[in-house]
Protein backbone atom coordinates (compact mmCIF):
# COMPACT_ATOMS: atom_id res chain seq x y z
CA UNK A 1 0.00 0.00 0.00
CA UNK A 2 1.44 3.61 -0.67
CA UNK A 3 1.28 6.43 1.02
CA UNK A 4 -1.62 8.09 -1.02
CA UNK A 5 -3.70 4.79 -0.31
CA UNK A 6 -2.63 4.56 3.41
CA UNK A 7 -3.57 8.79 3.34
CA UNK A 8 -6.94 7.59 1.90
CA UNK A 9 -7.64 4.43 4.14
CA UNK A 10 -6.91 6.65 7.21
CA UNK A 11 -9.69 9.43 6.19
CA UNK A 12 -11.44 6.93 5.35
CA UNK A 13 -11.69 5.41 9.05
CA UNK A 14 -11.51 9.04 10.58
CA UNK A 15 -14.98 9.90 8.34
CA UNK A 16 -16.46 6.49 9.61
CA UNK A 17 -14.98 7.14 13.03
CA UNK A 18 -17.06 10.85 13.45
CA UNK A 19 -19.97 9.25 11.59
CA UNK A 20 -20.14 7.14 14.20
CA UNK A 21 -19.96 9.68 17.15
CA UNK A 22 -22.05 12.03 15.83
CA UNK A 23 -25.13 9.14 14.95
CA UNK A 24 -24.69 8.32 18.38
CA UNK A 25 -24.75 12.05 19.31
CA UNK A 26 -27.90 12.76 17.92
CA UNK A 27 -30.67 12.66 15.20
CA UNK A 28 -31.04 16.79 14.15
CA UNK A 29 -31.27 17.53 10.96
CA UNK A 30 -28.26 19.15 11.04
CA UNK A 31 -26.27 16.14 12.41
CA UNK A 32 -27.95 14.14 9.71
CA UNK A 33 -26.50 16.55 6.82
CA UNK A 34 -22.94 16.08 8.47
CA UNK A 35 -23.13 11.99 8.61
CA UNK A 36 -24.69 12.33 5.11
CA UNK A 37 -22.01 14.50 3.56
CA UNK A 38 -19.37 12.81 5.45
CA UNK A 39 -20.94 9.72 3.34
CA UNK A 40 -20.48 11.60 0.09
CA UNK A 41 -16.76 12.45 0.89
CA UNK A 42 -16.17 8.72 1.61
CA UNK A 43 -17.40 7.45 -1.48
CA UNK A 44 -15.68 10.47 -3.40
CA UNK A 45 -12.85 8.76 -2.03
CA UNK A 46 -13.52 5.49 -2.43
CA UNK A 47 -13.96 6.10 -6.48
CA UNK A 48 -11.35 8.23 -6.55
CA UNK A 49 -8.87 6.46 -5.44
CA UNK A 50 -9.95 2.26 -4.40
CA UNK A 51 -11.76 2.19 -7.59
CA UNK A 52 -9.16 3.84 -9.69
CA UNK A 53 -11.14 6.47 -11.50
CA UNK A 54 -9.77 9.59 -10.54
CA UNK A 55 -8.17 11.24 -13.94
CA UNK A 56 -10.11 9.28 -16.01
CA UNK A 57 -13.00 10.28 -18.73
CA UNK A 58 -15.35 7.97 -18.65
CA UNK A 59 -19.12 8.37 -17.89
CA UNK A 60 -18.89 5.76 -15.86
CA UNK A 61 -16.72 7.44 -13.43
CA UNK A 62 -19.20 10.37 -13.80
CA UNK A 63 -22.13 7.93 -12.16
CA UNK A 64 -20.38 6.62 -9.70
CA UNK A 65 -19.36 10.32 -8.37
CA UNK A 66 -22.95 11.36 -8.72
CA UNK A 67 -24.21 8.60 -7.23
CA UNK A 68 -23.50 9.28 -3.88
CA UNK A 69 -24.51 13.44 -3.65
CA UNK A 70 -27.99 12.42 -5.51
CA UNK A 71 -28.69 9.98 -3.48
CA UNK A 72 -27.21 11.71 -0.07
CA UNK A 73 -29.70 14.52 -1.07
CA UNK A 74 -32.72 12.48 -1.75
CA UNK A 75 -32.45 10.41 1.90
CA UNK A 76 -32.01 13.83 3.05
CA UNK A 77 -34.63 15.37 1.25
CA UNK A 78 -37.16 12.60 2.42
CA UNK A 79 -35.87 12.92 6.26
CA UNK A 80 -37.15 16.18 6.11
CA UNK A 81 -40.22 15.88 4.47
CA UNK A 82 -41.33 12.89 6.66
CA UNK A 83 -40.35 15.10 10.06
CA UNK A 84 -43.32 16.81 11.70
Amino acid sequence: MNSRNLRVWLGLLLFTLLSFYLADASAEAGIVLLILAAAVVKGQLVVGEFMQLRGVAHPLRWGMLLYCPVLGGLIFLVLRLAAP
